[in-house]
C-alpha cells in the first residue's frame, strides 16, 4: 500500500515537533486503534519505550509516515510520547548578565 494512503495523504505531522529520538509507549487504557498500521505501532510499543525510528524499523514503514501515525495515536489517546523538546520561544537574555558577559570580555 502507498504511504500516501496509510497516512491519508498526509505528510506533516500535526501542530507538535515529533523527532526521530522522541520515545514512544502504548498506553494501557489506550484502546485498539482502527487501522493495521496503527495496531503494529501500539504492539511494538505495547512493553517498552522505543523510539519513532526504532518504530519505523519495527514495523516497515517509512520513518515519515510512522511520525504521522504516531501523532495520530497521541491524538486518539493510544500511546504517549516522551523525550520531546520544548517548543521554542522567544529567548531574551536579562540585559545585566548580557553586560556582565561584555564587560569579562572588554577586561580581557
Amino acid at each position: 500500500m502507498r504511504p500516501y494512503v496509510v497516512t491519508g495523504g498526509r505528510t506533516e505531522v500535526s501542530d507538535r515537533e515529533l523527532p526521530v529520538e522522541a520515545l514512544v509507549r502504548a498506553l494501557p487504557s489506550g484502546g485498539r486503534p482502527a487501522g493495521p498500521e496503527q495496531r503494529a505501532i501500539v504492539a511494538v510499543t505495547r512493553d517498552a519505550y522505543l523510539s519513532v525510528a526504532e518504530i519505523a524499523t519495527a514495523v516497515r514503514l517509512p520513518l515519515g509516515v510512522v511520525r504521522v501515525l504516531v501523532c495520530d495515536l497521541v491524538d486518539a489517546g493510544h500511546v504517549t510520547v516522551s523525550g520531546v523538546p520544548a517548543p521554542a520561544g522567544p529567548q531574551r537574555r536579562p540585559r545585566h548578565l548580557l553586560e556582565q558577559v561584555l564587560d569579562g570580555i572588554e577586561r580581557l
